[in-house]
């Protein structure tokens, strides 16, 4: 009942609340068409390895590069990405800007400080917790930066490497069996197995 009350008091008007359902699509501009016509036309936003092709910008596919056993695809990879985002850094920066500015619109029309406080509202969190959280990660930052290396140390010696780069960290020795089953496997199967419901 709290939870219902506390909704109804972060809540437009049933207009305005309709309004932003319809044009939710449009107020996000890396959903929309642009951003895909902006990777389309950056260089090196794909690469091919055999007869596949793979788009850097994936997220999915970006990950299968990274752990490829061939380091230079790992490398070309890596460095695909950076340069796609490098050449469109501005239109990029400024998206995420009008993203921003547009949550931040929609969070005040719903009676939000701003988008972060209507982000909190459902996590049970408040910018007061996250800020103490956030400074307890940086007087920390040393033991994730020791985590990092302890890492980039165990990638060297199963890789045999001399130094490790950034391209490495994901990638596993040829040596190393595939695992019979995927997250996105056991993912698909549980969906399989509860469609009925």
């Amino acid at each position: 009942l709290k939870k219902a009350r506390e909704s109804a008091e972060h809540r437009a008007s049933n207009d305005v609340e309709s309004a932003l359902s319809n044009l939710s699509s449009n107020l996000d501009p890396f959903q929309r068409t642009f951003r895909n016509l902006m990777i389309k036309r950056s260089p090196n936003a794909s690469i091919h390895v055999g007869e596949t092709e793979f788009k850097v910008t994936d997220a999915n596919e970006y990950a299968e590069l990274l752990r490829n056993s061939d380091r230079k695809v790992r490398q070309q990879a890596f460095e695909a990405r950076n340069s796609t985002y490098r050449a469109q850094g501005g239109v990029f920066a400024y998206a995420l800007f009008e993203k921003t500015r547009t949550a931040n619109k929609v969070a005040a029309m719903r009676g939000f400080a701003d988008s972060a406080d209507e982000a909190y509202e459902g996590l049970e969190l408040n910018t007061e917790l996250v800020d103490r959280l956030l400074k307890a990660f940086r007087d920390n930052a040393h033991l994730s930066i020791r985590f990092q290396m302890a890492e980039a140390e165990y990638q060297r010696k199963i890789l045999d490497l001399k130094c490790v780069e950034p391209w490495d960290v994901d990638a596993s020795p040829e040596s190393l069996q595939s695992p019979l089953h995927t997250i996105g496997d056991a993912s698909k199967a549980v969906l399989n197995a509860t469609s009925i419901f």
